[in-house]
């Protein structure tokens, strides 16, 4: 019997990696063994000794970190993906009020954690791109910001959610910034709504796979099944951008 491949593997693609993985077994008969959290707080585990053939991250930097301390090789981008805007489906909230909501003081906006999940990093960035903008917003946006998810402690989400429409249906926040793979599905549930963000303020998101284990023949084959037609099909279902698209 196949020793299972073991995959750490970014939080935001748990629905995607779940079924990509259960056709990957099919196809090739290898198992696959796979711990989702976020990405920060799974690189710091790696860098910490524990083991994993595969890392998939949402970002760039906690790979190319892994590759700095010799610990992950062959840093690739698989997938991309971008931010959406999370609000209450009775806000009158659009794409070209975002920003000015964001920034009135009455409302909360909440984010993942900055520097332990990619997410919480991605929605500094629209901070920074809302201070190219206006003056002083990145400041006010990263002072009033709350980072509710993606911390070292768990957040309960109940089975059956999204992270940010419960937190915006339950009242924690209400504007919540999220990764826009997840729009699908927060408009199928319809308990919350999702708003684009204004081009001025979209960036994006890559997600990036390194080696842990580069000597493992099965690795190759799991890395070539997800650039490949059938890994990228999947990954596009559950809402994600094409690696090889700028």
């Amino acid at each position: 019997m196949n020793e299972a491949i073991v995959v750490y593997a970014a939080g935001s693609l748990k629905r995607a990696l779940t079924v990509l993985f259960e056709k990957f077994e099919q196809d090739s008969g290898l198992p696959v063994q796979a711990q989702y959290g976020p990405a920060g707080l799974l690189r710091e585990r790696l860098q910490k000794g524990e083991r994993a053939d595969l890392f998939a991250s949402a970002d760039r930097a906690s790979p190319a970190r892994l590759v700095a301390f010799r610990l992950a090789v062959n840093s690739q981008r698989f997938a991309r993906n971008k931010l959406c805007a999370v609000v209450s489906l009775n806000s009158d909230i659009t794409s070209a009020t975002l920003l000015a909501a964001m920034l009135d003081p009455r409302l909360t906006v909440g984010t993942s954690t900055p520097a332990l999940d990619p997410s919480g990093d991605y929605a500094v960035a629209v901070f920074d791109k809302a201070g190219q903008l206006q003056d002083g917003a990145s400041d006010i946006l990263k002072n009033k910001a709350v980072a509710l998810v993606g911390g070292r402690a768990p957040t309960p989400i109940p089975d059956g959610w999204v992270a940010s429409e419960y937190l915006v249906a339950s009242g924690a926040a209400d504007i919540f910034l999220s990764y826009a793979s997840y729009s699908d599905a927060i408009e199928r549930s319809g308990r919350t709504r999702v708003v684009e963000l204004p081009d001025a303020l979209q960036i994006q998101a890559d997600y990036v796979m390194a080696s842990m284990n580069p000597v493992n023949e099965h690795v190759r084959v799991l890395r070539q099944f997800i650039m490949g037609e059938s890994g990228q099909t999947i990954l596009k279902q559950f809402g994600f951008l094409r690696h090889d698209h700028c």
